[in-house]
């Protein structure tokens, strides 16, 4: 991602892959975790470009790609601008975190290959996880609507809470996924969570998103509990926000009852 965290720096990404010489490179095109953007046409041809110059092989997850917020025109899938991508995909993110039933989309050439890998790591996935699988996705437009209409609910009230107690932070409306990204106004994010769990409240920080360290200027806020779950937390990290900003020492568990909202 650039600096604002809300598009993807496909001149960046081509610098890296010539320094580290990378053959494969993970990527989510599609509502993003955790900034929830969604790559567009002209940065995915760039991307792909930068990719088939590299001669690396993207793996290509698109398990976010049915949770927009709102009815859009999708992009064409970045496999499009690399034929040798390697793509996967998953119903855990648009019915039930806890259903673990996925699939890989291969250029033939690999097909047989990931076959035997396939093999030598387990026999397949549980039967009972198949059938609730087939089940749901004889009702995927009822549940995607449904969980549309309840994180679009979750969503908004979060932002309005963070916009009313947070002034100070700059939170974008994402375009999909399950998360606010939010830019704090200092770069405090591990202290942040650290005091937040004395209200109850317990969070990723920004740098957990960053294996080469930084981003702790940057917060995850999931919304995918309720509205009424979410009601509280604004209020409870504007007092975390004051403690640490105030230097207050680090902070254990309070008695107060709160969601877990990481």
């Amino acid at each position: 991602m650039n600096d604002s965290g809300q598009e993807w720096d496909a001149e960046g990404m081509a610098a890296l892959l010539r320094l580290t010489g990378a053959r494969s490179a993970y990527l989510v095109p599609d509502f993003q975790n955790p900034t929830g953007i969604l790559m567009d046409d002209a940065q995915r041809e760039r991307v792909g470009a930068a990719l088939r110059r590299a001669r690396v092989v993207p793996i290509i997850d698109e398990s976010p790609v049915e949770l927009s917020l709102q009815e859009r025109a999708m992009p064409l899938p970045l496999a499009a601008y690399v034929p040798d991508s390697i793509t996967v995909g998953s119903v855990s993110k648009v019915y039930w975190c806890g259903l673990r039933i996925g699939w890989m989309r291969l250029p033939k050439s690999r097909i047989a290959s990931m076959a035997q890998v396939r093999l030598r790591l387990d026999l397949g996935a549980p039967v009972l996880e198949q059938l609730a699988a087939v089940e749901l996705m004889a009702r995927h437009k009822e549940s995607r609507e449904y969980r549309r209409l309840r994180e679009n609910t979750s969503m908004e009230a979060l932002l309005a809470g963070i916009h009313r107690e947070l002034p100070d932070w700059k939170v974008a409306r994402p375009a999909g996924g399950g998360s606010l990204w939010c830019e704090l106004s200092d770069a405090r994010s591990t202290a942040l969570v650290s005091a937040a769990r004395k209200y109850g409240v317990v969070l990723a920080s920004g740098p957990t998103f960053a294996p080469g360290g930084g981003l702790d200027d940057w917060l995850r806020l999931p919304f995918v509990l309720s509205e009424e779950v979410l009601a509280g937390v604004p209020a409870r990290l504007a007092q975390a926000w004051a403690d640490t900003t105030a230097g207050q020492p680090r902070v254990g568990w309070g008695q107060t009852a709160a969601p877990i909202i990481a």
